[in-house]
Parts: structure tokens; C-alpha cells; sequence
């Protein structure tokens, strides 16, 4: 599937995609607004998972920027994605859910990513190792002039 592997200032920040249909996107953003003490930055990585009904927003964790912060996007292909957080139901008149509610999927998402990462780890431990071979550059023959 398509993916976008996102970092900030070269370190990753998520694997965003999404299996079927659906929406991926990231976005930066600053607002100054009148009357406003400073500017607002915003980075958010999300989308619309349009594979269950009704269709849900759903986001990624991501850091707050600073000043001379560097975001780098690379579309890739990749058979799966780091795990979404839902957000809310994308239905006319849907409402946010509380920041607890968010916590608790950000929490589940959480495990759920550890769960994959034990596993994963568990069957390269399974695996028998081959040892490995160390590569030598080949003999180069003296040029002849």
C-alpha cells in the first residue's frame, strides 16, 4: 500500500497509510490572528479510514514544531502502516470526543504497536541465524602501463 514515512528533523515520527479506501494526509500550518498574543504552528498527520461505516477520522502522534524544525515526507510502498487513533465518526453533526477518550485509543494504538514489535522480534529470535559472512573487497590486479 501507499505510505507516507514522516520525520521530523530526520527522526521518525510515524508510517501513515491507510489498507482499502480512504484519505492520508499531512499538513503544517501557521495562523497569526488579530488580537492573538503569538502564532499558532500546527503539524498533524491524519485521514479518513472510509472502510468502516460510517467513515472515521483517524490521526497519527506527532510532535509540536519549533522554529527551524525540518518535516520530511517520503512516499512509500510498504505492506502496512504504523496503527491509526480514531478519532471521531465522520457523519454530519459528529462531535469530538473527550481528550480521555483520545488518551485511551492513543494508549491502545500504543500496545497494540508493542504487541507487533514483540512478535516480530520473538521470530527473528526463532529464526536460526546464519552467520554472517563479511564481505572483502576483491583483489584488484596491479595495472599493467
Amino acid at each position: 500500500m501507499l505510505c507516507f514515512d514522516v520525520s521530523v528533523n530526520g527522526k521518525r515520527v510515524c508510517r501513515a497509510g491507510m489498507k482499502g479506501r480512504g484519505v492520508v494526509s499531512q499538513t503544517v500550518t501557521w495562523v497569526q490572528r488579530d488580537g492573538q498574543a503569538g502564532a499558532q504552528l500546527d503539524f498533524r498527520v491524519g485521514g479518513l479510514d472510509s472502510n468502516v461505516e460510517p467513515g472515521e477520522h483517524v490521526y497519527w502522534a506527532t510532535p509540536e514544531l519549533r522554529l527551524g524544525d525540518t518535516v520530511a515526507v517520503t512516499v512509500v510502498e510498504a505492506p502496512e502502516a504504523d496503527a491509526a487513533i480514531p478519532q471521531y465518526p465522520a457523519e454530519p453533526g459528529a462531535r469530538k470526543v473527550s481528550q480521555a477518550t483520545v488518551m485511551t485509543w492513543e494508549m491502545k494504538a500504543a500496545l497494540k504497536r508493542a504487541a507487533d514489535l514483540k512478535r516480530k522480534i520473538a521470530a527473528l529470535k526463532s529464526r536460526k541465524a546464519s552467520p554472517v559472512q563479511r564481505r572483502t573487497k576483491p583483489q584488484q590486479k596491479p595495472r599493467k602501463r
